[in-house]
């Protein structure tokens, strides 16, 4: 059996979106850590 890839990708996407990000050329907005502001906002009980 392989181990599961969510921990190896979860390090490779950390390392390459820092922290706090509000590019105007970047489509997807403000983002903190790979995460957009809206994708946060569908979550938010999870982020509480």
């Amino acid at each position: 059996m392989t181990a599961p890839l969510e921990p190896a990708s979860l390090e490779k996407v950390l390392a390459r979106e820092g922290g706090y990000s509000n590019n105007a050329a970047d489509p997807s907005g403000v983002t903190m850590k790979g995460v957009t502001q809206r994708q946060k906002e569908q979550r938010l009980p999870y982020f509480r």
